[in-house]
């Protein structure tokens, strides 16, 4: 593949059984699929559809595919920062690294769902300063700095600290993800909207005199508009698709994550979009 693509694990109760995710993990890593990404939310409305309202905790379920794979990295799109305790999110990410083999990418969020933060009691308008004082308490803790710690030193593989990179395409997260992120992680933009996203966050990235990230860009094919792009994300069309992704690289995106919607569909149906799509990157 020449632009490493990832891939949204579905959640869906059907596909996330142990027996599908395991199937489903395993297979994006024998595709030659560059990633893995596990969504978070802790609390939602009753019979929520988007976000979906079946979604397991990012956590345990990143720790689980830590041993179900080898090589395949492993991410979260998106964590959200501000409702969470800043040091037992730091232990159970290092953990799971160090389990992982040094595997992990840690997406991170200031949340939007305003409903959710006021179930859990946390001010919605301090979720950017939260976020912010977050992301400084995770690398502190990370790097040792501190009268106390009890977290793994690192996973030996692992060249660097754990990436942290910032998720949304709004203003504040791009300036967040230029000023203390390792990257940004736009998400749904495509074409000139991804064009001029990523020269803002280059433009900020120097002026903060911070060296630019990597561009992770997450995609939701069915959501886009009828049109070329969503046509090319789908995977029907080979050359399409190469095309396509030749256009996110030139966009300036290092990387790409694909989140197709599995609602109603079965294992193999999801397996057989993965293979063709894989089939058109390496063709």
């Amino acid at each position: 593949m020449t632009l490493p693509v990832g891939l949204a694990l579905p959640t869906t109760p059907e596909l996330t059984r142990p027996s599908a995710l395991e199937e489903l993990a395993r297979a994006a890593e024998q595709l030659g699929y560059a990633h893995v990404w596990v969504s978070d939310h802790l609390l939602l409305p009753a019979g929520s559809h988007v976000p979906a309202d079946h979604q397991l905790d990012p956590f345990a379920s990143l720790a689980w595919l830590a041993a179900q794979t080898h090589r395949i990295q492993l991410g979260t799109s998106v964590l959200v920062l501000p409702y969470r305790g800043d040091v037992a999110t730091a232990k159970a990410l290092a953990t799971i690294d160090w389990l992982c083999g040094g595997r992990l990418i840690v997406g991170v969020g200031a949340g939007w769902l305003r409903a959710e933060f006021a179930a859990l009691g946390v001010p919605f308008d301090e979720r950017g300063r939260r976020t912010d004082e977050a992301i400084r308490a995770l690398r502190d803790l990370w790097e040792g700095r501190g009268e106390l710690t009890c977290l793994p030193a690192g996973a030996p593989e692992r060249l660097g600290a754990i990436p942290i990179i910032v998720g949304g395409s709004s203003r504040p997260a791009l300036e967040r993800a230029a000023r203390i992120g390792d990257g940004w992680h736009p998400l749904d933009l495509v074409g000139a909207a991804l064009s001029e996203g990523v020269s803002r966050y280059r433009a900020a990235c120097a002026a903060c005199e911070r060296p630019i990230g990597r561009v992770i860009a997450r995609v939701f094919p069915p959501g886009l508009r009828p049109g070329t792009e969503r046509d090319a994300l789908m995977g029907d069309d080979p050359a399409a698709t190469r095309e396509l992704l030749a256009a996110f690289s030139a966009a300036g995106t290092n990387e790409l994550v694909i989140s197709w919607h599995d609602a109603g569909v079965d294992v193999r149906e999801v397996l057989g979009r993965w293979e063709r799509f894989a089939a058109a990157l390496h063709h």
